[in-house]
């Protein structure tokens, strides 16, 4: 009787030879008539008889014993049709089967390595926060986030605040009536001074003849009472005395011209002082 040819292997009708069993596709062998072997994986072979496999292109795999380069196909992270060259995901992007199709886009703000294998590699970018692998929220308003990732976004430091996603703590800036850099901390101004604005601005002094009596101000300085004065940067209504021609006759507070008859030079609330004899005043 005839017999049969080694496993993975076939001969034509009439074979007078084992010479003439030759091994499948998807399998190799040293020489024709000896044992023959399945393809590796990430190999394939695509004609029979004996001969070595051939390894699939880069970035891409088979399975054992694949008898086609359509059998080679791209590994996660890259993309490519079955059989040719699989290019890795670009930065942002990700797959995580194998095989054709187009690499998917991450989820809202956040990022991810060129050839990214998984979901879980797009991670939030910096000003954001949330889980890997998800949509991202923006840091709040006065808070920051300077790294990628997961984690919780910090907060300003005190007296500050910065726009809603901010990526470096030097985006806190100085709140009105506070002054400094933001990132190194914002001191309030002292009483006399006030600064409207946000940002590093110094404070402002109050003007003459007004003063301000609260810390981190930011709005104008009080005038001071009618015909009354004071110095730059004064922190007390004290501080505003009346002018020359005007004395406190009248109250505490209030600052009333000389009468008839005698005057005052300084400033400061001394008394009117009579005319010299022989002088008037209007």
């Amino acid at each position: 009787s005839c017999l049969g040819c080694p496993a993975y292997s076939d001969s034509p009708a009439a074979s007078v030879d084992i010479l003439n069993c030759d091994c499948y596709r998807g399998y190799w062998a040293a020489a024709d008539g000896t044992a023959c072997q399945p393809c590796e994986a990430g190999t394939y072979k695509n004609f029979t008889g004996d001969g070595i496999c051939f390894r699939c292109a880069n970035n891409s795999d088979s399975p054992r014993a694949s008898p086609e380069i359509t059998n080679c196909t791209c590994n996660t992270g890259h993309t490519g049709s079955d059989g040719g060259a699989c290019n890795p995901c670009a930065a942002g992007t990700y797959k995580d089967w194998t095989g054709e199709g187009s690499c998917a886009a991450c989820p809202a703000n956040t990022s991810s390595p060129s050839a990214s294998e998984d979901i879980s590699k797009c991670t939030c970018e910096m000003g954001y926060f949330g889980p890997d692998g998800t949509a991202c929220q923006a840091c709040d308003a006065g808070t920051y986030k300077n790294w990628t990732g997961s984690g919780s976004c910090l907060g300003c430091p005190a007296n500050s605040d910065s726009p809603a996603a901010s990526v470096d703590i030097m985006a806190c800036i100085c709140r009105a009536g506070y002054t400094g850099d933001g990132a190194s901390g914002c001191p309030a101004c002292p009483a006399g001074l006030f600064k409207p604005s946000v940002g590093p601005a110094p404070c402002l002094e109050c003007p003459e003849s007004t003063y301000g009596t609260k810390l981190a101000a930011s709005v104008n300085c009080t005038e001071c009472p009618l015909f009354s004065t004071s110095p730059n940067a004064s922190a007390s209504a004290d501080n505003c005395s009346c002018a020359p021609g005007y004395s406190k006759i009248e109250g505490p507070t209030n600052c009333s011209a000389c009468p008839v008859g005698t005057y005052k030079t300084p400033r400061g609330n001394s008394p009117c002082i009579p005319c010299p004899p022989g002088y008037a005043s209007a």
